[in-house]
């Protein structure tokens, strides 16, 4: 579940830890051993726990709720292994039979990449990483664009960033671009402008927030606000990307989630915007056969970030504990 999955067999620069579409079956002994400690917790929390948190609106939560999750949870933890295998096995099967292996110049890789989400957290640690590769493949003439909504925040990492690169002696140039990825119209006026003037070789789709709780307490606004985010958000700046990539030859990357290879408790309006993203991203693949352009998805687990954060305001104690279980990455690792 961790790491990134090339839906296109290529040879991307490995920016990120990645696993083997081979099914790791060590990962999946101690994935294993780690819920069986859950197993031990839900047991207990059955019998003593009482309350809950559902978007923030507290309120008793009945024990045959927490049983019933825990069943739930034993029976999806047993078939874990299985359906992996299966679900990688049938998938890089297929699409190994019809994708040829795409090579690509790391150099003209790295001369513009474009992160969505470049402010904080796995947007700028891909772009620290960034300036470490410019500087390996000896990058005579490179860019980096930042794209977020917050503006302090990306002048922050933006000097954060020349700072980095100043000190490893790398030539980069680091620009940033203000705008809400959702909103049709500032992609087409803010992002798609500056993509004219330095077509883009790379692109990483990182930009997203997330949200828990029960389904029925959930808003449907937030319903709508993760899909047009996590989901929209992506496709408009993929759209906008995409013509110079076909062009020139390039890649992609694609940010889902652990949450978007398999439903997890509590994320009735997460889930679905990043399992759209997977099937965007497979339609794209097949799409872009004959031209010079690799695309990379990422399922990463949770991870240390200001969403993540967030998301902890109302977080449901049945998701706690699958979160516990699994653990918490920092956006390095």
């Amino acid at each position: 579940m961790r790491g990134l999955q090339h839906v296109t067999p290529t040879t991307t620069i490995p920016l990120l830890k990645s696993r083997s579409t081979a099914p790791d079956f060590e990962f999946f002994k101690k994935f294993e051993e780690r819920f069986l400690i859950l197993d031990t917790c839900m047991r207990i929390h059955v019998r003593t726990s009482s309350t809950k948190c559902s978007a923030g609106v507290p309120g008793a939560a009945p024990a045959p709720k927490m049983a019933l999750a825990f069943d739930m949870f034993q029976n999806f933890i047993s078939n874990m292994s299985l359906l992996a295998l299966v679900a990688s096995t049938l998938v890089v099967g297929l699409l190994s039979k019809l994708i040829k292996r795409i090579k690509h110049d790391k150099s003209h890789l790295l001369r513009h990449v474009v992160i969505t989400g470049g402010s904080s957290g796995i947007g700028l640690s891909v772009a620290k990483q960034i300036i470490e590769k410019i500087k390996e493949e000896k990058v005579e003439v490179a860019r980096i664009t930042l794209i977020a909504r917050g503006a302090v925040k990306l002048r922050e990492a933006q000097t954060m960033l020349k700072s980095i690169a100043d000190e490893k002696g790398v030539d980069v140039s680091i620009h940033v671009l203000i705008s809400d990825i959702s909103n049709f119209k500032q992609v087409q006026t803010i992002i798609k402008p500056e993509m004219d003037k330095f077509p883009p070789t790379m692109l990483f789709n990182v930009a997203g927030t997330s949200i828990s709780g029960y389904v029925e307490s959930t808003p449907m606004e937030m319903y709508e606000k993760l899909m047009s985010i996590n989901y929209i958000g992506t496709v408009n700046v993929t759209r906008v990307c995409l013509p110079y990539l076909r062009k020139e030859g390039g890649a992609i990357a694609f940010t889902s989630s652990a949450a978007g290879q398999v439903g997890v408790f509590g994320y009735t309006a997460y889930s679905p915007s990043k399992f759209a993203i997977t099937g965007f991203v497979e339609a794209l693949a097949m799409e872009v056969l004959p031209d010079n352009v690799s695309v990379t998805i990422a399922f990463p687990p949770d991870t240390d970030t200001p969403g993540y954060k967030e998301e902890q305001k109302c977080k449901p104690k049945e998701t706690d504990l699958i979160s516990d279980a699994a653990g918490l990455f920092k956006p390095d690792e």
